[in-house]
């Protein structure tokens, strides 16, 4: 065997030995799988799954909440986002929040329609908010606005890789009103940044465009933070305790 045999040999065996030592590294690994890919360590994430459950206000009774007007005011949130799935992002964080028993509007809507109704009529007129009322059940009204959302895009860079993040920024606000007297009870006014890294090593990755579902998945967070700032300041209109003890 000449020299080159022997050199080509004694490479390929480091490799078999580098490989099985990689794989008994990685299968006696303390981190979870995520870790790898830079997330949270398990443990860390029940923490902080707990400390938001402690933080979560649940009203004791309920309250009955129609959802109403969901406008989309920004210019450029018309273009990012439907009616219908705002609507519904509200209603969802609503209803997941606890304190609530949701009436979502497409029942109030048929409602509307079978009265030849628009929901500008039960705003102005009293007597068919109470015709409303006495139909649905409701303690409240839901309405709020897409008041502002923003896109933009960062970039970082080496000698090895590069990276860009995708940033979306909504502000949601939210007011109770009372069913009968259309005054609001409270209000919520809650901005939530979502991002999203793209990394591109030695020539791979990081040539994809902007992904729509960060702007909803801001929307959402938006919507959960709003839903539970309105349960903290009705708390004390509804007698309701934390966590509903």
């Amino acid at each position: 065997m000449d020299q080159k045999e022997r050199m080509y040999m004694l490479n390929k065996i480091a490799r078999l030995f580098l490989g099985a030592f990689l794989i008994v590294s990685m299968n006696n690994s303390v981190f979870a799988e995520d870790d790898l890919f830079g997330e949270f360590p398990q443990d860390q994430l029940s923490e902080q799954k707990n400390t938001q459950a402690e933080n979560k206000i649940v009203l004791s009774p309920t309250l009955k909440v129609a959802v109403a007007d969901i406008k989309i005011g920004h210019k450029t949130a018309k273009l990012v986002f439907q009616d219908d799935v705002a609507r519904d992002s509200i209603t969802s964080a609503m209803v997941d929040q606890g304190s609530y028993s949701v009436i979502d509007w497409s029942r109030l809507n048929s409602v509307l329609f079978r009265r030849n109704l628009e929901w500008s009529d039960v705003v102005k007129h009293e007597n068919q908010r109470k015709e409303i009322k006495d139909i649905l059940l409701n303690d409240y009204f839901l309405v709020g606005t897409i008041s502002s959302y923003s896109e933009r895009w960062e970039y970082d860079s080496s000698a090895f890789s590069k990276s860009k993040t995708q940033i979306s920024t909504v502000k949601l606000d939210l007011f109770i009103k009372d069913a009968i007297s259309n005054e609001i009870i409270a209000s919520a006014s809650e901005q939530v940044e979502k991002r999203k890294e793209i990394s591109q090593s030695l020539g791979f990755g990081a040539n994809g465009g902007a992904d729509a579902s960060l702007a909803i998945e801001a929307l959402q967070g938006a919507a959960q933070q709003a839903a539970n700032t309105l349960a903290v300041k009705l708390q004390p209109k509804t007698g309701g305790e934390k966590n509903g003890k």
